[in-house]
């Protein structure tokens, strides 16, 4: 286990409910559909975006993305959220 929730059932509304919620709080949801085709540059260019936008990101279908994509995505994160708890959302 990755110290996360088991994934639930495909079809019982998740991006839906991310969808609502961010709709309940005035935040614009932006919903990204997966492939096994996405590179690391594609993952990064959807971040900056979000994190310039103030959005909140739904990666639908996330499990297609390959592992090293996933990892590069991963190590950045931290630093986008650092940037914007800064105010440095343009960077």
């Amino acid at each position: 286990s990755g110290g996360g929730p088991p994934p639930p059932p495909a079809g019982t509304g998740e991006t839906e409910t991310v969808k609502d919620l961010g709709n309940s709080l005035g935040i614009f949801v932006v919903v990204t559909n997966c492939t096994d085709q996405m590179k690391y540059t594609d993952c990064a260019k959807i971040f900056k975006g979000l994190c310039q936008g103030g959005l909140w990101g739904c990666f639908d279908e996330f499990n297609r993305i390959t592992l090293p994509v996933t990892v590069c995505g991963g190590a950045t994160t931290p630093g986008h959220t650092k940037c914007q708890e800064a105010g440095l959302a343009g960077i």
